[in-house]
């Protein structure tokens, strides 16, 4: 089945990063679809790197009713770091998100880097901290797809783990000449082809790790 949505900045900008806009943090919409334009996209015609920016759009407007439309309720495994184990990661439908966003529970996403201390937050602060820590539209952001450069000194478990995905990375670079090229984020979006489309599968954020 095609898939349609509708978007609402030109598309010369929504597809490419060096239009710099800030992410919202405004409430979620009501509609399941995002307007940016008169231009209806076919969802199912887009490439990875192409869905994984309409997904981005909407993560940075906490628009989780758009990303969920997109993935049709498809569970996302959310992982903190690249190197994971896949039975303590938290995997949420972006409605089951926007849900738990709301709420103060905390849930168990994972294993902080260093002290091995669980990463007890609630869905909006782990968001905040591991989804959208910086800002992946901006003008300085890399994206990279098909194969993904090493990064850091952590060994991936993404290949292992979706051996027959396509990933997306949004990489943002160092910053800060006094943490001497620490201070790099990325996001890496993942899909897989269900059904003979691309869904989002899992969202891992990366960085420098001890």
């Amino acid at each position: 089945m095609r898939k349609f949505i509708v978007f609402g900045l030109s598309m010369a900008c929504f597809l490419n990063v060096g239009c710099s806009d800030s992410p919202e943090v405004s409430a979620t919409s009501t509609s399941p679809t995002t307007v940016i334009s008169d231009t209806t996209v076919v969802i199912s015609e887009m490439n990875a790197e192409e869905l994984a920016l309409v997904h981005l759009r909407c993560l940075a407007r906490l628009d989780f009713e758009c990303n969920d439309s997109i993935n049709e309720g498809g569970k996302v495994l959310f992982a903190p770091y690249t190197s994971f184990d896949e039975a303590s990661m938290q995997r949420l439908s972006f409605l089951e998100l926007w849900e738990l966003h709301a709420q103060d529970s905390l849930l168990n996403w994972g294993e902080f880097d260093g002290t091995g201390e669980p990463i007890e937050m609630t869905a909006q602060r782990y968001f905040q901290r591991f989804v959208f820590d910086v800002n992946y539209l901006d003008s300085l952001v890399e994206i990279n797809s098909v194969v993904l450069p090493m990064r850091g000194n952590s060994i991936s478990a993404l290949e292992q783990l979706f051996p027959e995905g396509e990933f997306v990375e949004f990489y943002s670079p160092p910053k800060n000449p006094e943490l001497m090229g620490m201070d790099w984020r990325s996001l890496i979006i993942v899909f897989q082809q269900i059904e003979n489309q691309l869904r989002l599968v899992a969202l891992v954020h990366n960085e420098w790790r001890i």
